[in-house]
């Protein structure tokens, strides 16, 4: 909203300080010719513009296209890119640790010089994809670029063969530019269900609004969790949260967990656990049952560079039914 007297003046691109519109018989040149940062006579800073930038400068065919001559990106047995690009996602999943979970770290952005390739950086020695922090050269193959799932009034995009959701993450409103993210994301219609309707349908940990659920005494095991509204396959029964801690703190709590009887810890990814114990929602009484009859799943998404944990529904329930999954 206010141009940083540090790092300067934004606008959106070289064309909009001069296209700024002037009202007739308006005589504040400043608008027409806004100063950059630093341009005061008393300031010996120096003027600065800066211009926003797509956050993955890449311009991307459709992943799922068989169309066009996109036949340079899908890495073969050399490691150099080659295919048409709707074998990008399946390449991504089965010969890296992008989807992963279970032999992922914490992510964190690389920053170099080059390719990553050639600074042998993090991302690449973990085998996966940089992301959109990622300080590695605007152009870089490596960077993931989103999906590109068109908008659809008749159903919700983003269900099942969206590249996102073949790699396990949620769509980013960052790159994911035409399947209606953004707008879901947008904390004026979080609550607008309207909204909702021929737009993504891969946010739903990011948008933060589960069904309803109450806790009471279970028919199986102590305390147990219910449905308080009618639910939908897929639909989010809520996140699992609690402390994130190390594998070896894992480890020293389970010990004094299991002399108390009580576990709530659950894997994140490879050195991270979630710990409910203390601090955490209704979401960790939900009790253990078979794979065959559990009513909803524990799901693992990468969302917005970040591992994160949500109940989903398995299948169509009634409100007042309790919820079960496979430990």
């Amino acid at each position: 909203m206010h141009n940083c007297l540090f790092h300067g003046e934004l606008a959106e691109g070289p064309q909009e300080r001069a296209s700024i519109p002037i009202r007739p018989g308006d005589t504040n040149t400043e608008l027409a010719n806004p100063k950059k940062s630093g341009d005061d006579s008393d300031s010996d800073i120096e003027g600065v513009v800066n211009y926003r930038r797509a956050v993955n400068a890449r311009t991307l065919p459709p992943w799922n296209t068989l169309e066009g001559d996109e036949t340079s990106q899908i890495p073969n047995a050399d490691g150099k890119f080659q295919g048409p690009w709707e074998k990008w996602a399946i390449w991504w999943d089965q010969k890296t640790n992008t989807s992963h979970w279970e032999f992922r770290k914490p992510f964190y952005p690389c920053s170099h010089e080059g390719t990553c390739e050639q600074a042998q950086c993090r991302c690449f020695r973990d085998n996966i994809t940089c992301e959109k922090s990622c300080g590695c050269s605007l152009s870089c193959i490596r960077r993931f670029p989103g999906c590109s799932c068109a908008q659809d009034k008749k159903t919700r995009p983003c269900q099942t063969n969206c590249p996102c959701r073949q790699l396990l993450r949620e769509c980013d409103p960052d790159l994911c530019g035409n399947c209606g993210a953004a707008e879901i994301l947008d904390p004026i219609n979080r609550h607008n269900e309207d909204v909702l309707w021929g737009r993504c349908r891969n946010v739903a940990l990011q948008r933060g609004v589960p069904k309803k659920t109450l806790l009471g005494h279970s028919e199986v095991h102590g305390f147990g969790l219910y449905t308080g509204e009618a639910v939908k396959r897929g639909d989010l029964l809520g996140e699992y949260k609690g402390e994130i801690i190390t594998r070896a703190e894992s480890q020293r709590r389970s010990i004094v967990y299991g002399h108390q009887q009580t576990m709530y810890l659950f894997d994140l990814n490879l050195e991270q656990e979630i710990d409910s114990t203390h601090f955490g929602n209704k979401t960790r009484f939900i009790n253990n049952s078979s794979t065959t009859s559990a009513n909803c799943s524990a799901e693992n998404r990468f969302c917005n560079t970040v591992h994160r944990l949500g109940l989903f529904a398995k299948k169509n329930m009634k409100a007042g039914t309790e919820l079960f999954f496979n430990y």
